[in-house]
């Protein structure tokens, strides 16, 4: 294929599409950087992809005007829910609040709100040579769950209903916080669960996001939810198999990154990285398999093999947890064949360290770990789903690989 030819190529676009689609309608979805924003806002713009969703960046969530501008509607979206007026958030007011331990136990957020956004002289602290800056009295906080009202809205599903907390809960272990971060719990604390509120999977990992415990992964962004959930590893977010699998198998497109003529490059191919997509499928097929729906389980699993072959995107760790969950369904022989896939492209990662001259030692050596690493988990799965014959090939050519590496 011809490296200097992008013709085809419409990932970015159906990306951002994906990121729109993965909200409920009404939605308001905030995001983090350029690569997670700007895509979303020419979709809407050009396309009129999706305008009822209201698209709020929080790197810009610092910015009075950018607050003023969220306040009004956009397209088709509603403005965004807010409790504050302009005089209490312009340029140089609450640009940073600070979280202070005045009041034992949590504070309902919306009386947090209303005690910082508060002219009263009591809800300032003076700092030094007279200056006053404005505080939570609290490092935790609670938001109260009307169960009927989040039934509604379709914020939980009748199947997640017995999940429903009564109250959310969360904590901030900072000494301040800045106006983008307040900005983002006055927006839930205003909302009171009318509109539903996401966050693309970038913000998962900024520090800035509180109720991340609180979260339903529904594809490229994650909704505020009354359903606790703990972080399992880097997977975050409470699973409706119902709204990810017709997100993921009926509503996403993936521009073409599976088209034989077109060509990815390395950033085309670390963007799927980036998004978490083969992850996406293997968490849906996860969830499937958990519910016993193995037969839809192992659709997702061929659909994402599909989308990201090895031909076009080299089978590595982030297959892993798709190729078990091939075996957890019954589909032995499509799990067996993907194992030995991963372990060819290992091998061969690893049979060409080896002809790189000594003096490359060194940067490669985190590489190599890598990949027999991942040798070592192939080794692990098949004994675990006794693929007995498939153990004793790996091993075998590992041990050889070994003998190589020692000199042997």
């Amino acid at each position: 294929l011809d490296d200097h030819n992008r013709s085809g190529r419409y990932m970015t676009r159906d990306y951002a599409i994906n990121y729109l689609e993965s909200c409920a309608p009404n939605a308001i979805l905030l995001t983090y950087g350029d690569n997670d924003t700007f895509p979303l806002w020419y979709v809407q713009e050009v396309e009129g992809v999706r305008t009822d969703v209201k698209v709020v960046n929080i790197s810009y969530l610092g910015m009075d005007w950018y607050i003023t501008q969220h306040r009004m509607a956009t397209y088709e979206a509603p403005p965004m829910p807010f409790s504050f007026q302009e005089e209490q958030y312009y340029m140089g007011r609450r640009d940073a609040v600070l979280i202070l331990d005045r009041i034992d136990g949590a504070v309902d957020l919306r009386d947090a709100m209303a005690f910082m956004g508060s002219d009263d002289e009591r809800s300032k602290v003076e700092i030094a040579a007279g200056n006053k800056l404005d505080y939570l009295p609290s490092r935790e906080f609670y938001l109260p769950v009307d169960r009927n009202r989040v039934l509604q809205t379709e914020t939980v599903q009748p199947e997640d209903s017995e999940l429903i907390a009564d109250t959310i809960r969360f904590g901030i272990n900072k000494s301040y916080i800045s106006k983008s971060e307040w900005a983002v719990l006055n927006i839930i604390a205003t909302n009171n669960w009318e509109r539903p509120v996401y966050i693309d999977h970038s913000l998962l990992y900024t520090g800035n996001i509180y109720f991340t415990e609180w979260l339903q992964f529904e594809g490229l962004a994650y909704r505020f939810v009354p359903l606790k959930t703990e972080t399992r590893a880097m997977n975050m977010g409470h699973i409706n198999t119902n709204i990810l699998y017709e997100n993921v198998m009926n509503k996403f497109v993936w521009g073409n990154v599976n088209h034989p003529d077109v060509f990815l490059d390395e950033y085309n191919k670390r963007s799927i990285r980036i998004i978490q997509a083969r992850s996406m499928f293997s968490r849906l097929a996860e969830a499937l398999v958990n519910e016993g729906q193995n037969v839809k389980a192992e659709k997702v699993i061929d659909k994402m093999f599909e989308l990201f072959p090895n031909e076009k995107i080299p089978l590595t760790y982030d297959s892993f947890s798709a190729v078990e969950q091939y075996l957890r369904a019954g589909a032995v022989e499509k799990g067996s064949e993907k194992i030995r896939q991963m372990a060819d492209n290992s091998f061969a990662m690893l049979d060409y360290y080896l002809t790189l001259p000594a003096n490359f030692a060194r940067a490669v050596e985190e590489d190599q770990e890598r990949e027999m690493g991942l040798l070592q988990n192939l080794l692990v799965i098949t004994r675990r789903y006794q693929l007995t014959e498939l153990n004793k090939e790996i091993d075998s050519r590992v041990q050889n690989l070994i003998g190589q590496l020692s000199g042997n």
